[in-house]
């Protein structure tokens, strides 16, 4: 089994996870072919290369999207996303209609149960939602099983992490070594008004796991639920030396050179790179 190293000074989210897990070789077709099995209609993922640019600083990325076109939807923005830092959990390139899905922990169990994926990639997806149920069911003073996931239980939610832990088990990473990740500051919107950051599902991520963030001195959301809960259902976290030391002595998964280190790409521009980088070992 492998063990995943990641870098995420400038936030974490799932579809920047399953950005990287796509960058570091996960097959589309196995990942193609989970989102097939699911009872939507009108989805499927989308993941090309793209170019991430901050100043003189020029990284190529992949980008990962999971589309859902819902009927008599219009294309729409949504000032925040609470799964892609800076906005919540859906991306600006989807479609929605603008009668969002509320579903509790149970219907979202559901549907990943009858999903065509290994038994190892179902219990990983279980794990993300569990833990992101009882971080909202403290969020909320109510039982995990009376919490209704509003951003996180919308269908490219699902999707996304559906995405990631299906690529988890396609490259055989059993084990995610992070350092400390990078999280702005102010305020955000979301349904329930408006909301400091850390959001409070994310704090309390962050606090039932020692997760230690840090600063990025920016304005905005930068770590989501989705990509707390991916850190806190499979990672530890290190100090950067190790993860140097690691890098230096790394060899590429696809290809056995020197340089093995991929980035999976963030949704929105900002005073940085919006990128995810890693590597396995």
């Amino acid at each position: 089994m492998a063990t995943l190293y990641m870098k995420p000074d400038n936030g974490i989210s799932g579809d920047m996870v399953a950005g990287l897990l796509f960058a570091l070789g996960a097959s589309e077709e196995t990942i193609t072919s989970v989102m097939e099995s699911l009872s939507f209609h009108n989805h499927g993922i989308a993941v090309k290369k793209v170019e991430k640019r901050h100043g003189e600083n020029v990284v190529m990325a992949t980008d990962y999207t999971s589309l859902v076109h819902e009927e008599n939807s219009e294309e729409h923005e949504h000032p925040y996303d609470n799964d892609h830092p800076y906005n919540h959990e859906h991306s600006h390139n989807h479609r929605h209609s603008h009668e969002h899905e509320h579903r509790t922990l149970q219907e979202v169990r559901d549907i990943i149960r009858q999903a065509d994926m290994t038994e190892t990639a179902r219990e990983r997806a279980y794990k993300i939602y569990d833990i992101i149920g009882a971080a909202e069911g403290k969020a909320h003073g109510l039982p995990v099983d009376e919490v209704h996931f509003h951003e996180v239980g919308e269908k490219d939610s699902i999707m996304d992490i559906l995405a990631v832990a299906a690529a988890l088990d396609d490259l055989g990473i059993d084990v995610i070594r992070y350092t400390s990740p990078g999280e702005g500051s102010g305020t955000v919107m979301c349904r329930h008004g408006e909301l400091p950051i850390p959001v409070p599902a994310v704090q309390n991520i962050l606090d039932a796991y020692r997760i230690e963030i840090h600063s990025n001195g920016l304005m905005g959301e930068f770590i989501t639920p989705t990509g707390a809960a991916i850190l806190a259902a499979f990672g530890t976290e290190v100090e950067e030396t190790e993860l140097l030391e690691q890098f230096g002595a790394g060899k590429s998964h696809e290809s056995g050179a020197d340089m093995s280190y991929f980035y999976g790409s963030g949704k929105r521009e900002y005073d940085g790179l919006s990128v995810l980088g890693g590597f396995i070992r």
